[in-house]
């Protein structure tokens, strides 16, 4: 027994394949698309750690600057990231870069090492030894922090925003040690100086009764 010919059966069968394929083809066959973050540490400065955050990953990504002060992460997805760079007794300009990976495949980025201070770091952080800083803004040291950009132009620093909210103290190191209470001293580390803020300062604001908009949960 002979089958009919059925032609509309044929034209749906022919509109489903031409209709899904490229779907199937952009969301099950397609590789996702890989991006690649180069930069380096003006000065040539090796051994700078760059830890880079961001929620398309599972937990911070690290590497270090090779001799020639330059680092490659591979293998990203399409996002926004954050660079941070960080080595014992240097700071940094900027001190965090963000950077979206959208168009790009590779995606160059830089950082300019800053003169370490003079004298001993720890003094210029007593504000009992005579070799006290209080212009930390002013000086090389954390100057950088004044040039930071969040991802919306619009919209300021966490540093910038509280320096001009706070209003106790008359000079920027006041300003300062009201959230970053206690000099870190471990290991001479000019890197790690009052970067330990009190998260349960930063929710008095920020928290589910502050007055700012909310970051934290509790």
């Amino acid at each position: 027994m002979k089958r009919a010919f059925k032609p509309m059966t044929v034209m749906m069968s022919v509109f489903v394949l031409f209709f899904f394929f490229p779907i199937l083809n952009d969301g099950v066959f397609a590789k996702s698309k890989k991006f690649t973050i180069a930069g380096k540490v003006k000065s040539k400065l090796k051994g700078v750690q760059i830890q880079i955050q961001s929620s398309k990953l599972k937990s911070p990504k690290t590497v270090k600057t090779n001799k020639k002060g330059a680092f490659v992460v591979k293998g990203l997805k399409k996002g926004t990231y954050i660079l941070f760079p960080a080595k014992e007794g240097y700071n940094f300009n900027p001190a965090a870069k963000t950077v979206k990976l959208k168009k790009k495949k590779k995606v160059k980025v830089s950082f300019k090492r800053i003169k370490k201070a003079s004298g001993d770091i720890i003094a210029l952080h007593d504000a009992d030894s005579e070799s006290y800083r209080t212009d930390c803004t002013n000086s090389k040291c954390h100057k950088g922090i004044l040039t930071e950009k969040t991802l919306s132009p619009k919209v300021k620093t966490a540093h910038q925003t509280m320096l001009n909210y706070v209003t106790s103290g008359n000079t920027t190191d006041e300003k300062c040690v009201y959230c970053h209470k206690d000099t870190d001293v471990l290991d001479h580390s000019a890197g790690n100086y009052r970067t330990n803020v009190s998260a349960s300062l930063c929710s008095a604001c920020h928290g589910p009764n502050g007055i700012g908009k909310q970051f934290y949960q509790k």
